[in-house]
């Protein structure tokens, strides 16, 4: 797999997450097409205290966000231009410390249908 790309490996889709400083902090994998468990599958031990959870992709958009609500949403959304992120923990997970992230700007949130 190309470094920094969506990648395959076999049975799932391959989402490296970097941080703001571009450094590789997590890889999420979405087994397809029907996942046995969960819907995303993150590494051991990765989360929110060792820099796990990011909104993902890096680097975000400028200007306005779109919120999505998964990986898959938020790489479909860029492929058509829209600024799209998504938290790398599921729609569910927004931390305190994004908070200075989405101050004065303006963000739509854009959940899947049948989503509590």
């Amino acid at each position: 797999m190309t470094p920094g790309a969506v990648g395959w490996d076999g049975s799932a889709f391959t989402f490296p997450v970097y941080d703001a400083q571009r450094a590789l902090v997590n890889i999420v994998r979405r087994p397809w097409p029907t996942p046995r468990g969960p819907k995303y599958l993150v590494l051991p031990g990765r989360g929110r205290a060792n820099g796990g959870t990011q909104l993902y992709p890096q680097p975000l958009p400028e200007g306005s966000w779109l919120l999505v609500a998964g990986i898959l949403d938020a790489v479909l959304g860029r492929q058509h231009d829209l600024p799209t992120v998504s938290p790398t923990h599921g729609v569910t997970t927004f931390l305190p410390e994004w908070l200075p992230l989405v101050k004065d700007r303006r963000v739509a949130v854009m959940f899947d249908v049948g989503e509590e």
